[in-house]
């Protein structure tokens, strides 16, 4: 949604004020927000996973209190879903008449494990988009 800040979602916001901040404001990089073992799950290949790690950074708390604008956007639209916690995103997206795939057993870093996979989906959903 325009001008929404990240943590406007109340359980997200209770998760950023529990991470500790460094002396200049700034939460750890987000893969060390989560125990090493929802990590490995979400990312199996572990030297994958720490070239993600590295390449996170640590940024101030208060940027997730930012709202951020939505551009306007008139062209074709589709919706490409990882796991069952985008359903209302998804409804919306079929409520619009667009394409929608929702990968169920699917999470929000299938793009980083499963990359192939997703690509695939992406291309095709840009040749429905296309044709």
């Amino acid at each position: 949604a325009d001008g929404v800040a990240p943590d406007d979602e109340p359980r997200f916001a209770e998760v950023l004020d529990t991470l500790p901040l460094d002396d200049d404001g700034r939460v750890p990089p987000w893969p060390l927000w989560w125990p090493s073992e929802v990590m490995a799950r979400l990312i199996p290949d572990q030297s994958l996973r720490l070239d993600v790690t590295r390449g996170c950074p640590s940024v101030p708390r208060s940027l997730f209190s930012e709202a951020i604008p939505a551009p306007l956007y008139d062209g074709p639209c589709g919706f490409l879903g990882f796991g069952d916690g985008y359903s209302s995103d998804a409804a919306e997206s079929r409520a619009r008449g667009w394409p929608t795939v929702v990968l169920s057993d699917a999470h929000h870093l299938w793009p980083i494990a499963e990359p192939d996979e997703v690509a695939g989906l992406f291309a095709d959903m840009v040749r429905r988009l296309t044709s």
